[in-house]
């Protein structure tokens, strides 16, 4: 709610409700929220609902949030019987850890429909990467701008030419000059946040553009993976 006075933005009840948990309370319990749930749907028509933080929520079984069986075949599962029940979008909230991957557990990346990451710019404070992932739309990137009220804006300066994450690759391999590399590699060393997948296709439709900055990539097939070669050499393109 503070950020939302922030942001200067002006929601009613008949457009936003908003649930604090109970400070006695270590953690949400899903049968209660279920109450709440069935009411911001047939009471208010509601379609979109944050749930901040994920792991603030118990789902009244046993489970393990480290564990791909678990969060495949139970919680996720049950968001998603909540979503087709009441008509309505659950957007749940995670934090990053330093490699700005999922905190803790990596079984909820496998387990979700898509994701949203948002990573601060390590030297400029107000300078946001954002990256959608999602099993059945094209992923994309973009580069923000964070102004003092906490709003976001698309940054045209860097996402028009060369994304973060290629320009983040492109500054790793002006310093190496040559290497071999596979995309799964690349992303691990570079930290990444996107799939080896996602940043195989990005790296593709950009051969072009890094070729004007000096570096070129060749790309052989195995019978396992794709192999990529990259060699830097000063663009053409400074002077002019």
């Amino acid at each position: 709610m503070d950020r939302i006075d922030k942001m200067n933005l002006k929601f009613s009840d008949d457009n936003f409700q908003f649930i604090e948990q109970n400070p006695n309370e270590r953690k949400l319990n899903l049968m209660d929220l279920q109450v709440q749930f069935h009411k911001f749907a047939n009471k208010y028509d509601g379609k979109f609902i944050i749930i901040d933080m994920f792991n603030g929520i118990e789902f009244n079984s046993n489970y393990d949030l480290n564990n791909y069986q678990d969060m495949g075949s139970y919680v996720f599962p049950k968001l998603r019987e909540i979503c087709r029940t009441y008509n309505f979008t659950i957007l749940i909230i995670h934090h990053l850890n330093k490699n700005n991957t999922s905190l803790g557990s990596t079984a909820i990346d496998g387990s979700i429909d898509g994701k949203i990451t948002l990573k601060q710019d390590s030297n400029i404070r107000n300078k946001i990467l954002f990256n959608y992932e999602s099993r059945d739309y094209e992923g994309f990137d973009l580069v923000l701008k964070r102004s003092n009220n906490l709003l976001f804006e698309v940054s045209e300066v860097e996402s028009e030419d060369l994304n973060y994450n290629i320009l983040t690759f492109l500054n790793y391999a002006i310093k190496q000059k040559e290497f071999t590399f596979t995309t799964s590699e690349i992303t691990s060393k570079l930290n990444l946040v996107m799939l080896p997948s996602t940043f195989g296709k990005l790296l593709n439709s950009n051969i072009a553009n890094l070729e004007k900055e000096g570096l070129h990539i060749e790309q052989k097939r195995t019978n396992s993976e794709r192999q990529y070669t990259a060699i830097y050499k000063e663009s053409l393109y400074d002077n002019e």
